[in-house]
């Protein structure tokens, strides 16, 4: 590896050790896992996979607007409005994901993180239902930007 890679790793780390991204109530969580849907709204569940400390947090904005930050093991819930909505995740490489929302539905979206060139890049890939659902059940629930 290179002296340069060496050297973003470790001020990634670093800085990641300060920080701490807030989780939502026990509450919540649990309300967000019963997987209700509402017929006005679209739920949109970001989930990483992975454990706690085990990667670095990655900002996430919804239609350009702060959403919240994920680590290994974090999930956001949101209703939306129905419509095309622009999803993105700040890191080496933005990553920008447009999906539709249908009122009535659920959207599940994995997140993923790896390194890259000077910061960490992150991934984000629309998954099924059954996919989705069961991977938020093994994460935790943090709390959102809106």
């Amino acid at each position: 590896m290179s002296s340069r890679a060496l050297l973003a790793l470790a001020l990634a780390f670093g800085t990641s050790a300060c920080t701490h991204i807030p989780l939502a109530s026990v509450e919540d969580d649990a309300l967000a896992k019963s997987f209700e849907t509402r017929p006005d709204m679209c739920g949109l569940y970001v989930y990483r996979p992975g454990s706690h400390g085990g990667g670095l947090e990655l900002e996430l904005l919804l239609d350009g607007r702060p959403f919240g930050r994920t680590d290994g093991g974090d999930y956001i819930f949101a209703w939306v409005q129905a419509g095309t909505h622009s999803l993105a995740s700040r890191g080496d490489d933005d990553m920008q994901l447009n999906f539709s929302a249908k009122p009535g539905t659920l959207v599940f979206v994995r997140q993923e993180g790896e390194m890259g060139y000077w910061a960490f890049a992150s991934k984000l890939t629309l998954v099924n239902e059954d996919e989705g659902k069961s991977s938020v059940l093994r994460c935790e629930r943090v709390a959102t930007g809106l």
